[in-house]
Protein backbone atom coordinates (compact mmCIF):
# COMPACT_ATOMS: atom_id res chain seq x y z
CA UNK A 1 0.00 0.00 0.00
CA UNK A 2 1.46 3.84 -1.08
CA UNK A 3 0.83 6.00 1.29
CA UNK A 4 -0.32 9.67 0.87
CA UNK A 5 3.33 11.07 1.84
CA UNK A 6 5.03 9.31 -1.08
CA UNK A 7 1.90 10.07 -3.43
CA UNK A 8 2.61 14.27 -2.41
CA UNK A 9 6.15 13.38 -3.19
CA UNK A 10 5.62 12.03 -6.65
CA UNK A 11 3.12 14.50 -7.50
CA UNK A 12 5.94 17.58 -6.14
CA UNK A 13 8.09 15.85 -8.61
CA UNK A 14 6.71 15.76 -11.59
CA UNK A 15 4.29 19.14 -11.36
CA UNK A 16 6.53 21.26 -12.86
CA UNK A 17 7.47 19.09 -15.95
CA UNK A 18 3.56 18.70 -16.89
CA UNK A 19 2.51 21.86 -15.33
CA UNK A 20 5.08 23.88 -18.04
CA UNK A 21 3.72 20.88 -20.91
CA UNK A 22 0.44 21.73 -20.23
CA UNK A 23 0.85 25.80 -20.55
CA UNK A 24 3.10 25.87 -23.57
CA UNK A 25 0.09 23.29 -25.36
CA UNK A 26 -2.61 25.80 -24.03
CA UNK A 27 -0.70 29.06 -25.48
CA UNK A 28 -0.23 27.49 -28.88
CA UNK A 29 -3.35 25.62 -29.33
CA UNK A 30 -5.96 27.89 -28.36
CA UNK A 31 -4.33 31.32 -26.87
CA UNK A 32 -2.48 31.52 -29.84
CA UNK A 33 0.18 33.10 -28.16
CA UNK A 34 3.02 31.77 -30.08
CA UNK A 35 3.48 31.71 -33.84
CA UNK A 36 5.17 28.95 -35.55
CA UNK A 37 8.20 30.85 -36.16
CA UNK A 38 9.09 31.40 -32.44
CA UNK A 39 7.76 27.68 -31.42
CA UNK A 40 10.46 27.01 -34.03
CA UNK A 41 13.05 29.04 -32.03
CA UNK A 42 12.04 28.23 -28.74
CA UNK A 43 12.40 24.24 -29.46
CA UNK A 44 16.03 25.34 -31.44
CA UNK A 45 16.91 26.35 -27.91
CA UNK A 46 15.97 23.62 -26.20
CA UNK A 47 18.02 21.02 -28.53
CA UNK A 48 20.69 23.26 -29.06
CA UNK A 49 21.12 24.76 -25.42
CA UNK A 50 18.38 23.06 -22.58
CA UNK A 51 18.91 19.72 -23.31
CA UNK A 52 22.41 19.42 -23.79
CA UNK A 53 23.22 21.55 -20.32
CA UNK A 54 20.53 19.39 -18.46
CA UNK A 55 22.18 16.08 -19.69
CA UNK A 56 26.10 17.45 -18.53
CA UNK A 57 24.54 18.14 -15.28
CA UNK A 58 23.61 14.49 -15.18
CA UNK A 59 26.52 12.79 -16.40
CA UNK A 60 28.78 15.26 -14.02
CA UNK A 61 27.06 14.69 -11.33
CA UNK A 62 27.58 10.62 -11.26
CA UNK A 63 30.58 8.86 -9.65
CA UNK A 64 31.96 6.41 -12.61
CA UNK A 65 34.01 4.79 -9.68
CA UNK A 66 31.07 3.85 -7.37
CA UNK A 67 28.17 2.37 -10.02
CA UNK A 68 26.10 -0.83 -9.47
CA UNK A 69 27.71 -3.36 -11.20
CA UNK A 70 24.50 -5.40 -10.97
CA UNK A 71 22.36 -2.88 -12.27
CA UNK A 72 24.76 -1.95 -15.09
CA UNK A 73 25.11 -5.42 -16.14
CA UNK A 74 21.19 -5.81 -15.90
CA UNK A 75 20.63 -3.22 -18.17
CA UNK A 76 23.24 -3.97 -20.69
CA UNK A 77 22.07 -7.47 -20.81
CA UNK A 78 18.47 -6.42 -21.51
CA UNK A 79 19.21 -3.95 -24.16
CA UNK A 80 21.38 -6.34 -26.41
CA UNK A 81 18.68 -9.09 -25.65
CA UNK A 82 16.44 -6.60 -27.52
CA UNK A 83 18.64 -5.30 -30.17
CA UNK A 84 19.64 -8.75 -31.40
CA UNK A 85 16.22 -10.28 -31.42
CA UNK A 86 15.22 -7.11 -33.13
CA UNK A 87 18.57 -7.55 -35.67
CA UNK A 88 17.37 -11.12 -36.12
CA UNK A 89 13.93 -10.05 -36.53
CA UNK A 90 15.32 -8.19 -39.59
CA UNK A 91 17.45 -9.97 -41.12
CA UNK A 92 15.05 -13.10 -41.56
CA UNK A 93 12.36 -10.22 -43.12
CA UNK A 94 14.82 -9.20 -45.54
CA UNK A 95 15.46 -12.70 -46.64
CA UNK A 96 11.79 -13.81 -46.65
CA UNK A 97 11.24 -10.85 -48.98
CA UNK A 98 13.95 -11.06 -51.40
CA UNK A 99 12.68 -15.19 -51.28
CA UNK A 100 9.20 -14.02 -52.37
CA UNK A 101 10.13 -11.92 -54.73
CA UNK A 102 9.30 -8.30 -52.80
CA UNK A 103 11.23 -5.05 -53.24
CA UNK A 104 14.08 -5.14 -52.63
CA UNK A 105 15.18 -1.73 -51.56
CA UNK A 106 15.82 0.88 -49.13
CA UNK A 107 12.74 1.89 -47.98
CA UNK A 108 11.44 -0.87 -47.67
CA UNK A 109 14.33 -2.08 -45.23
CA UNK A 110 13.20 -3.49 -41.52
CA UNK A 111 16.36 -1.44 -39.93
CA UNK A 112 14.38 1.53 -39.39
CA UNK A 113 11.64 -0.63 -37.20
CA UNK A 114 14.38 -1.76 -35.42
CA UNK A 115 15.88 1.40 -34.70
CA UNK A 116 12.34 2.54 -33.75
CA UNK A 117 11.18 -0.30 -31.50
CA UNK A 118 14.46 -0.08 -29.90
CA UNK A 119 14.00 2.90 -28.76
CA UNK A 120 10.86 2.80 -27.23
CA UNK A 121 11.54 -0.23 -25.63
CA UNK A 122 15.14 0.06 -24.45
CA UNK A 123 16.12 4.28 -24.72
CA UNK A 124 13.18 5.46 -22.28
CA UNK A 125 12.33 9.49 -21.21
CA UNK A 126 14.69 8.53 -18.35
CA UNK A 127 16.09 11.84 -17.88
CA UNK A 128 13.29 14.27 -17.91
CA UNK A 129 10.76 11.70 -16.30
CA UNK A 130 12.41 8.85 -15.01
CA UNK A 131 14.90 10.81 -12.55
CA UNK A 132 12.01 12.65 -11.01
CA UNK A 133 9.69 10.23 -10.99
CA UNK A 134 11.85 7.57 -8.89
CA UNK A 135 13.11 10.55 -6.91
CA UNK A 136 9.68 11.66 -5.50
CA UNK A 137 8.73 7.88 -4.99
CA UNK A 138 11.68 6.13 -4.04
CA UNK A 139 14.41 8.97 -2.63
CA UNK A 140 17.44 10.34 -3.79
CA UNK A 141 18.85 6.45 -3.83
CA UNK A 142 16.81 5.86 -6.91
CA UNK A 143 17.74 9.08 -8.71
CA UNK A 144 21.14 8.40 -8.44
CA UNK A 145 21.04 4.73 -9.80
CA UNK A 146 18.57 6.09 -12.65
CA UNK A 147 21.49 8.26 -13.98
CA UNK A 148 23.66 5.32 -14.03
CA UNK A 149 21.86 4.23 -16.34
CA UNK A 150 21.53 7.35 -18.24
CA UNK A 151 25.64 7.42 -18.36
CA UNK A 152 25.61 4.22 -19.88
CA UNK A 153 22.94 4.98 -22.31
CA UNK A 154 24.75 8.13 -23.61
CA UNK A 155 27.90 5.93 -23.55
CA UNK A 156 27.53 3.31 -25.19
CA UNK A 157 23.79 3.16 -26.61
CA UNK A 158 23.03 6.68 -28.30
CA UNK A 159 26.21 5.76 -30.32
CA UNK A 160 24.72 2.19 -31.13
CA UNK A 161 21.41 4.35 -33.01
CA UNK A 162 23.09 6.78 -34.35
CA UNK A 163 25.33 4.20 -36.30
CA UNK A 164 22.34 2.12 -37.47
CA UNK A 165 20.93 6.17 -38.86
CA UNK A 166 24.40 6.60 -40.76
CA UNK A 167 24.26 3.17 -42.10
CA UNK A 168 20.22 3.71 -43.26
CA UNK A 169 21.32 6.80 -44.86
CA UNK A 170 24.39 5.65 -46.64
CA UNK A 171 22.33 2.63 -47.93
CA UNK A 172 19.74 5.02 -49.16
CA UNK A 173 22.39 6.73 -50.88
CA UNK A 174 23.67 4.43 -52.78
CA UNK A 175 20.72 3.07 -53.72
CA UNK A 176 19.67 6.24 -55.14
CA UNK A 177 22.92 6.38 -57.70
CA UNK A 178 22.99 2.46 -58.22
CA UNK A 179 25.14 1.43 -61.57
CA UNK A 180 21.55 0.17 -62.61
CA UNK A 181 19.69 3.02 -62.36
CA UNK A 182 22.73 5.12 -64.38
CA UNK A 183 22.51 2.84 -66.59
CA UNK A 184 18.56 2.99 -66.85
CA UNK A 185 18.70 6.74 -67.18
CA UNK A 186 21.50 6.64 -69.49
CA UNK A 187 18.93 4.61 -72.15
CA UNK A 188 16.05 6.32 -71.26
CA UNK A 189 18.23 10.02 -72.09
CA UNK A 190 19.04 8.32 -75.78
CA UNK A 191 15.99 7.15 -76.37
CA UNK A 192 14.65 10.68 -75.67
CA UNK A 193 17.66 12.01 -77.94
CA UNK A 194 16.40 9.34 -80.64
CA UNK A 195 12.84 10.68 -80.51
CA UNK A 196 13.45 13.90 -80.30
CA UNK A 197 15.81 14.42 -83.67
CA UNK A 198 13.27 14.29 -85.91
CA UNK A 199 11.35 16.88 -84.71
CA UNK A 200 14.51 18.82 -83.89
CA UNK A 201 15.57 18.75 -87.77
CA UNK A 202 11.70 19.45 -88.51
CA UNK A 203 11.57 22.57 -86.67
CA UNK A 204 15.19 23.80 -88.17
CA UNK A 205 13.55 22.79 -91.63
CA UNK A 206 10.52 24.82 -91.14
CA UNK A 207 13.08 28.22 -89.25
CA UNK A 208 14.75 27.95 -92.83
CA UNK A 209 11.66 28.04 -94.99
CA UNK A 210 10.59 30.89 -93.14
CA UNK A 211 13.98 32.94 -93.81
CA UNK A 212 13.40 32.40 -96.84
CA UNK A 213 10.51 34.00 -97.33
CA UNK A 214 11.82 36.77 -95.26
CA UNK A 215 14.99 37.18 -97.44
CA UNK A 216 12.77 37.15 -100.97
CA UNK A 217 10.76 40.14 -99.25
CA UNK A 218 13.72 41.83 -97.65
CA UNK A 219 14.74 41.69 -101.78
CA UNK A 220 11.83 42.78 -102.84
CA UNK A 221 11.65 45.90 -100.46
CA UNK A 222 15.31 46.54 -101.22
CA UNK A 223 14.29 46.83 -104.95
CA UNK A 224 11.20 48.56 -104.70
CA UNK A 225 12.41 51.20 -102.56
CA UNK A 226 16.15 52.44 -103.87
CA UNK A 227 15.89 55.24 -100.74
CA UNK A 228 17.29 52.43 -98.68
CA UNK A 229 18.62 50.22 -100.66
CA UNK A 230 22.19 50.09 -98.17
CA UNK A 231 19.74 48.92 -95.24
CA UNK A 232 17.57 46.39 -97.32
CA UNK A 233 21.16 44.25 -97.99
CA UNK A 234 22.32 44.70 -94.86
CA UNK A 235 19.32 42.79 -93.83
CA UNK A 236 18.97 39.92 -96.26
CA UNK A 237 22.81 39.17 -95.33
CA UNK A 238 22.22 38.53 -91.73
CA UNK A 239 19.27 36.49 -92.68
CA UNK A 240 21.81 34.65 -94.81
CA UNK A 241 24.43 34.43 -92.32
CA UNK A 242 21.74 33.51 -90.05
CA UNK A 243 20.60 30.28 -92.17
CA UNK A 244 23.94 29.25 -92.58
CA UNK A 245 24.77 28.73 -89.11
CA UNK A 246 21.65 26.84 -88.77
CA UNK A 247 22.56 24.55 -91.30
CA UNK A 248 25.90 24.01 -89.85
CA UNK A 249 24.58 22.92 -85.95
Amino acid sequence: MIPGSAVYHVVEAMAPLYTAAVLGYASVRWLKAFSDEQCAGINHFVALYAVPVLIFHMVSTNDPYHMNERLIAADTLQKAIMLLALTAWAFWSHFRGRRGGGKDGASASPIKWVVTNFSVASLPNTIIMGVPLLDGMYGSVSGGLMKQIVVMQFCIWYNVVIFLYEFMAARDSSAKISPVSVAAAAAENRDRIGENGGSIRAEGSQHQVVVNIEITEVAAAAAASPTAPDSAAEEAAAAADWILDAENC
